[in-house]
């Protein structure tokens, strides 16, 4: 190397040391490429948020209230089948006049009333809310809220009948009341600004991400300029080297001179793309800066984003259940109904009647109406009023137990004014006809 050239690389080196304020690496090749150590600053938009997911705090309600479900709803479904699997529907047809309307109906009563529970049991399946839109919409229609300081409360027969509403006036006095910079974000009083939050965070991270991937672009560029230029430098510097010194040549004179004034151009153009290259490099750690901090402001309001979600999904997800175990008892209640109905028209099996042994007595009266007429002369009519024998006389058979036999002697009760009394007869002294024993 000559002493112009070598003094001419060595200026240059210290230029740009001066200008990027660190020593450049010379790894044998004095590219100042290596000046400045570029790191890569991760842009944090990470919106895997899932608040619905079972790895979730929501997802996990969501699981217990479905499994709380699906028992109440086995209960109910047992006992369904134990009610009308004792039913006979092959019966349906032996039933007519206006019965026929009150069996349909309490099928279609019971009926309702499954439907009501199955329908009841799907409330808690899915995620209630996945973004913040719905979740707007949702709480849009509610009364707004004019004093944070005391925000209004739902009616009682909201309370009481409309678990799922009641649930959204919770929600939307928790996320927008006094504590709405806790659950939103600083200076974000209710779910829409939020939204609108994070519309200009997004945009404004972006627009500096876009600026720092155009800043390292540049440097790339300009890192591409510098080594292009110090590469020419040394293809001069040897060619220079081969010329010599010519002391008589003009025309070797010359040809010095020209590599000379193109190795000062080079020279030049390396220093001037140098300069350039540093002052990029300095405006590095300013756009590096910006987008670490919208980094930092877009994460805050995504925490704050998920914060909102999990509790939505957990209290609205309550607001479902409720609702849900409250149908669940309407259906029961309406399948009960139903059932009872059903069966108190419907005609027994065939099959049951069949299997009725009879009874191998008969059950009777105490009493039943007979007449009498008891011989004169004998035991029984001396237990008489006189004048009471050979005459028809009006009685109560004594009938307890099972029939009595035609051979015994008979108890009667006389009615006839005159002759009332009790008296046993036997067979031989008196007669008696009643019809409903033989």
């Amino acid at each position: 190397m000559t002493e112009v050239s070598g003094a001419v690389v060595k200026a240059l080196k210290t230029a740009v040391e001066e200008l990027v304020g660190a020593k450049p690496d010379d790894g044998g090749n004095g590219s100042p490429s290596s000046v400045m150590p570029l790191t890569e600053q991760p842009v944090a938009t990470d919106m895997s948020l899932d608040p619905g997911g079972l790895n979730s705090v929501a997802g996990k309600v969501r699981d217990s209230y479905q499994k709380t479900c699906m028992w109440i709803l086995s209960v109910f479904a047992a006992f369904g089948l134990l009610i009308f699997g004792s039913l006979p529907f092959t019966n349906i047809g032996q039933v007519d006049g206006s019965d026929r309307w009150w069996l349909w109906a309490g099928l279609v009563l019971a009926s309702a009333g499954i439907a009501i529970a199955v329908v009841a049991a799907t409330a808690v399946f899915g995620p209630v809310v996945t973004s913040l839109g719905i979740l707007a919409e949702k709480l849009s229609a509610i009364r707004p809220i004019e004093n944070p300081q005391d925000p209004p409360q739902p009616e009682w027969c909201t309370r009481v009948f409309k678990p799922r509403k009641s649930a959204c006036w919770v929600l939307r006095n928790m996320l927008e009341g006094n504590e709405a910079a806790a659950h939103l974000g600083p200076n974000v009083p209710t779910v829409k600004k939020l939204i609108e939050k994070l519309g200009v965070f997004d945009e404004r991270q972006l627009t500096s991400a876009r600026a720092e991937a155009g800043n390292r672009a540049r440097l790339a560029a300009l890192d591409k300029a510098v080594e292009a230029h110090v590469t020419t430098v040394r293809a001069l510097e040897e060619r220079l080297n081969a010329i010599g010194h010519p002391k008589s040549d003009k025309a070797g004179k010359a040809l010095r001179a020209a590599v000379l004034a193109a190795l000062d151009h080079e020279v030049q153009a390396a220093s001037v793309t140098a300069r350039r290259r540093a002052i990029a490099a300095r405006e590095m750690p300013a756009a590096a800066a910006e987008l670490a901090q919208r980094n930092t402001d877009m994460q805050e309001y995504l925490g704050h984003r998920q914060l909102v979600l999990t509790e939505a999904n957990v209290l609205l997800m309550r607001g479902n259940f409720r609702l849900a175990r409250k149908l669940i008892v309407l259906g029961a209640a309406c399948t009960l109904v139903g059932a009872a109905l059903y069966a108190s028209v419907l005609p027994a099996d065939e099959d049951d009647k069949k299997d009725e042994k009879p009874s191998s007595t008969a059950s009777w009266k105490r009493y039943v109406n007979a007449t009498v007429q008891v011989r004169a002369g004998t035991a029984a009519a001396r237990q008489l009023p006189a004048g009471c024998a050979d005459r028809t006389l009006e009685a109560l058979r004594v009938a307890e137990g099972s029939v009595p036999e035609a051979a015994g002697p008979y108890t009667v009760v006389i009615t006839t004014e005159g002759c009332r009394g009790t008296v046993t007869v036997p067979v031989d002294q008196g007669t008696i006809d009643s019809p409903a024993l033989p």
